[in-house]
């Protein structure tokens, strides 16, 4: 896969990219990945490494389409072991989506056609702002993050979804309550730079009932 995005990455605007694959990686290149199907590890301690990313090229492939702006969505057509553990690592963490089809069908149509049309921004920041109180600690989704507040996404869409752990470590107002903004920054298919704005808040004071 690594193969198929430099072209992309040189790209001065956002966009997505939508890889075709139907066999593992095995040629002398960056990104080559090994046959890791080991059925002498199932039912082992040692099982869970087959679901773990193999490290190292198709990671920094993520940043680097995170920091582009530029999604990635996989289609699979394997007759062999895949190692979607890996390669799936970077739509994971570029809003994309992995779609495992044979190469024929409604099925398949129907997924690449709303892949293509679904309604999507492109290289994203997002920061959660709250009130004294309480505040944002973690974030789980297709993310990346280079610091504490700022939440970069390639990609945001109607498919994907962001979770805020938040901690209530200090007491709240009793005049104000708790309020919470979430700020989206992010570019249209039309190449527009727009900004989103959600705010929520909660007049019930110290005793905090509605978080």
């Amino acid at each position: 896969m690594p193969l198929h995005l430099p072209s992309a990455q040189r790209l001065s605007a956002a966009g997505s990219s939508i890889i075709f694959h139907a066999a593992i990686p095995t040629a002398e290149a960056p990104g080559k990945l090994k046959n890791r199907d080991d059925k002498k590890l199932v039912s082992t301690d040692k099982e869970k490494t087959l679901f773990h990313p193999v490290k190292g090229v198709y990671e920094q492939l993520s940043k680097d389409c995170v920091a582009q702006g530029c999604s990635v969505d996989l289609f699979l057509f394997p007759s062999q072991y895949p190692d979607i553990a890996t390669m799936g690592d970077v739509p994971a963490h570029t809003g994309g989506a992995v779609y495992k089809w044979r190469p024929t069908g409604e099925h398949f149509l129907r997924d690449l056609r709303m892949d293509v049309e679904k309604p999507i921004g492109f290289d994203a920041i997002m920061r959660v702002r709250t009130s004294t109180g309480f505040r944002a600690t973690d974030f789980f989704g297709g993310v990346y993050m280079n610091n504490t507040t700022d939440v970069e996404l390639a990609a945001v869409d109607c498919d994907h979804a962001i979770s805020v752990e938040l901690k209530h470590d200090d007491t709240l107002s009793e005049e104000t309550g708790a309020f919470m903004q979430c700020a989206l920054l992010y570019t249209t298919v039309g190449g527009q730079r727009r900004l989103r704005v959600h705010e929520q808040h909660d007049g019930r004071g110290a005793g905090g009932g509605g978080l």
